[in-house]
């Protein structure tokens, strides 16, 4: 496992990613992940909805920023544009250093047509100032969207980065 993200997104649920090197990892990972999750079987409410996917971009701005809140977001996309979408996020990773508090971006196709983002800020205050900028960066994906924007965002309580040691 490369990192762990668990992000209080409402008063009952948590949103928790975990990242691998790859899709071997993950699947090396799943008999553990179970235990884990059955562990905390007493607190939950409901079964966990789980998606995996490949990450397909990504965008790291000031590392020395401390992570404090995270906004997923998870979109319909028209598959039959699936490379044009890659090639116009290759085009947009300058625009993103110019949002303040922006730790990093990354983006996973977890389904055909389906893909989701999380953005991590070093607080709420920038995630919410850097809407804008946000808004006109990913203005021009308007012609690869089919549905509407599903956002879940919240205060990150618990991370975990193995590459840098990052705990807290």
């Amino acid at each position: 496992m490369r990192v762990l993200s668990v992000t209080r997104i409402a008063e009952d649920r948590l949103g928790i990613v975990a990242g691998y090197e790859d899709k071997a990892a993950a699947d090396a990972n799943v008999e553990k992940a179970k235990t884990t999750l059955s562990m905390m079987a007493e607190f939950m409410i409901e079964e966990p909805f789980v998606r995996e996917g490949e990450v397909i971009w990504g965008f790291d701005g000031d590392q020395s920023l401390v992570p404090g809140y995270v906004r997923h977001v998870f979109v319909d996309i028209d598959p039959a544009k699936y490379d044009a979408l890659l090639s116009f996020f290759d085009t947009t990773t300058e625009k993103f250093s110019g949002v303040p508090g922006l730790r990093s971006v990354r983006l996973a196709r977890i389904l055909p047509n389906r893909i989701s983002s999380m953005a991590v800020y070093d607080n709420k205050a920038s995630a919410d100032a850097g809407q804008e900028n946000l808004r006109s960066i990913m203005g021009g994906m308007a012609e690869f969207v089919t549905g509407d924007y599903n956002i879940r965002e919240g205060e990150e309580i618990i991370r975990h980065d193995y590459r840098s040691a990052d705990i807290r």
